[in-house]
């Protein structure tokens, strides 16, 4: 297993998806077309819009700060295909189009319960209710066994339910540690929380976890995005070498979701 360290790995384990076609379509209504996805799954990357190119913006948001989590290598879970690759990803949007600065944004690779912890906590005490703390995780996420809220699971976390609880933070939880100082907070999580990786295979055999669907409903002041529902599932997209949801939404926030796909 290679060092945590983001590195994209060209054997990366690869998820499946269903369907054919090119994926490049417009719509008046706003870039891709939620029911382009069988045509998206099977596009090449020649075929899609390449984002890992920064858009510079010159925009500022010195109030802003953000913390950055991908995590592609677990030492005892599957691994999440192009996590690392969708965190840099979100990092260039962060720091070129939206201009919060460089500083002020903690990158994650790699990292257990407490690394998450501390860069979060580290952010809301940072930032006030002037700026607005932007927390992005790709890796594992998984409704507690105990109380069914969603987890998001560090890179140690063990292929044990009883484990999981212990080894992954609650997504409100960071949320709260984020606006401990008063600051608006964004969650942009590219994970499924009902036990199966983004290959499609399941954490724990035999095992499928849900979470309540009031648990997933967003306290008020606070934004949430998030790759799948508490029965849906977060998928790679091969052609883009992302996962789906991280490269549909960073192309909706360059500018998709007004209705140009250019």
């Amino acid at each position: 297993r290679p060092e945590q360290d983001g590195r994209a790995r060209g054997d990366h384990a690869r998820g499946t998806g269903p369907g054919s076609g090119t994926g490049r379509h417009r719509s008046r209504g706003g870039g891709y077309r939620p029911g382009m996805w069988p045509f998206l799954a099977s596009a090449s990357a020649s075929e899609l819009p390449d984002l890992d190119e920064p858009l510079r913006t010159g925009a500022a948001a010195p109030a802003d700060a953000a913390v950055v989590v991908g995590i592609a290598y677990y030492l005892f879970l599957p691994d999440v295909p192009f996590a690392d690759r969708d965190a840099a990803l979100v990092r260039d949007w962060r720091v070129s189009t939206r201009g919060v600065p460089v500083e002020r944004v903690r990158v994650l690779t790699g990292g257990a319960r407490e690394q998450i912890v501390a860069a979060v906590a580290a952010a809301g005490r940072d930032t006030g209710a002037d700026g607005t703390v932007w927390l992005y995780f790709a890796g594992h996420g998984v409704a507690s066994p105990g109380t069914g809220r969603r987890l998001l699971l560090g890179d140690d976390t063990r292929q044990a339910p009883e484990a999981f609880d212990a080894r992954g933070v609650e997504l409100d939880a960071l949320a709260d540690l984020a606006s401990v100082a008063g600051a608006k907070v964004v969650t942009w999580v590219d994970a499924c929380f009902n036990g199966t990786g983004r290959d499609g295979a399941a954490m724990v055999s035999g095992t499928r976890f849900a979470v309540p669907d009031w648990l997933a409903a967003e306290r008020e002041g606070r934004l949430g995005w998030a790759a799948a529902g508490p029965d849906q599932f977060a998928r790679p997209l091969e052609g883009a070498r992302h996962g789906a949801f991280t490269w549909l939404s960073g192309g909706a926030l360059r500018g998709w979701a007004d209705g140009e796909v250019d």
